[in-house]
């Protein structure tokens, strides 16, 4: 049983790698390779962002905050992602892709010091997004 899972693991991670060497050479440039190019239509974002959604934070962190609150706080939890993923794509989404077209910038970091040029900001929203990180990738380790 587990020759057969290592086997399989080790297709899977060949291919990936032999996907990674095509993907990186036809890439052109930077733009491409972090934003597609700009070019992605909404149908892969969506389908992108309810793909990353779906992953062992989203599962273990709603199971055990509901084990915790009981239905009110998975019901409660489930609204405020909805409803937090719909304004997000709709009062920032837009926004934020034509901000960062005219400065050029790839990250959102990148983003905020193009717009306001200054290096506070820029490490203080790096450093917020590696500290608010560390909870969704610690779900990841103990969910292998």
């Amino acid at each position: 049983m587990v020759k057969t899972y290592l086997i399989i693991l080790t297709v899977y991670l060949i291919a990936t790698f032999i996907i990674g060497i095509y993907a990186g050479k036809a890439s052109t440039s930077m733009s491409a390779f972090y934003v597609g190019g700009r070019s992605l239509g909404p149908w892969v974002i969506a389908t992108t962002w309810a793909a990353t959604l779906i992953s062992a934070s989203t599962f273990i962190g709603v199971t055990g905050y509901g084990y915790r609150n009981g239905w009110a706080g998975v019901i409660w939890g489930g609204l405020c992602m909805s409803f937090g993923g719909i304004l997000a794509w709709v009062l920032l989404g837009k926004r934020i892709r034509l901000i960062s077209e005219k400065v050029n910038a790839l990250t959102i970091p990148g983003l905020l010091f193009a717009r306001y040029e200054n290096k506070t900001i820029n490490t203080i929203i790096a450093v917020m997004i590696f500290i608010f990180y560390i909870p969704m990738l610690m779900v990841q380790f103990v969910s292998s």
